[in-house]
């Protein structure tokens, strides 16, 4: 069995107003759940959370149940700021390749076998 968890993507995070992710905040319980059912055996399972949401959303909604803020950069200045430091180029890199893929719902085999999540992103910020 091998679970693969997708995260939100976007087109334009920041501006975008369509659910178009899921946030992968049950992906421990859901492997769980795999391990204890035999029919779950050699299969692979999306993994996707209960909320659609944009990254721009995503991080909101954590920060507020965090109790931190979020900082906005541009793109171009993560890549630019990426010329002095591998740590910077490196997540500029990330962001423009995870935006450059929409995601779909792909995670209805996995509710169906293993159940619907039920941790919000928010209920898994609080957690931890």
């Amino acid at each position: 069995m091998r679970l693969t968890s997708l995260s939100n993507r976007a087109a334009n995070p920041l501006r975008s107003r369509s659910p178009i992710g899921r946030v992968r905040a049950c992906t421990i319980s859901a492997m769980a759940r795999a391990f204890a059912l035999p029919d779950a055996a050699d299969h692979e399972y999306v993994i996707q959370g209960p909320e659609p949401m944009t990254y721009a959303e995503a991080a909101a909604r954590y920060a507020h149940a965090k109790g931190l803020y979020v900082v906005k950069v541009p793109l171009a200045l993560l890549s630019a700021l990426g010329l002095f430091s591998r740590h910077m180029a490196f997540n500029a890199r990330m962001m423009r390749t995870v935006l450059s893929y929409p995601e779909q719902f792909k995670a209805q085999a996995a509710w169906d076998t293993l159940g619907r999540p039920t941790t919000t992103l928010a209920d898994f910020a609080k957690r931890g």
